[in-house]
């Protein structure tokens, strides 16, 4: 598992969530969120959820981009969260890291050359 921290950007890998039925705004496959908070699941939380086949980490994301109300579940009153394995890190590219490819790939500079 990756390491989780606020503010990091992760992209929406899964298209099935848990739990949720009441209405709450979901993410989407594809799209990019930003952490808010997060939060590990309580023992009953995860107990659920291994009842429903969830896969492991049962770490809740709070993403800046979806704010759910507080709604009242069994156990208590709360914001909706997300699974964490339904999110992977987004990478970023630095220019450099291309220019560096160039740099050890004189048959593609070559190439892109005979393309122009």
């Amino acid at each position: 598992m990756w390491n989780i921290r606020v503010g990091m950007q992760v992209v929406c890998v899964s298209t099935r969530w848990f739990t949720h039925k009441r209405g709450e705004k979901l993410p989407h496959e594809g799209n990019i969120y930003t952490i808010r908070d997060y939060r590990n699941a309580r023992e009953w939380e995860a107990y659920l959820l291994v009842r429903r086949g969830a896969p492991e980490p049962y770490v809740g994301l709070f993403l800046e981009e979806i704010i759910n109300p507080v709604i009242e579940y069994t156990m208590g009153a709360e914001e909706a969260c997300f699974l964490a394995s339904g999110f992977r890190p987004c990478r970023t590219t630095d220019i450099s890291d291309l220019q560096a490819l160039l740099i050890t790939q004189p048959s593609l500079i070559a190439s892109i050359r005979e393309d122009e």
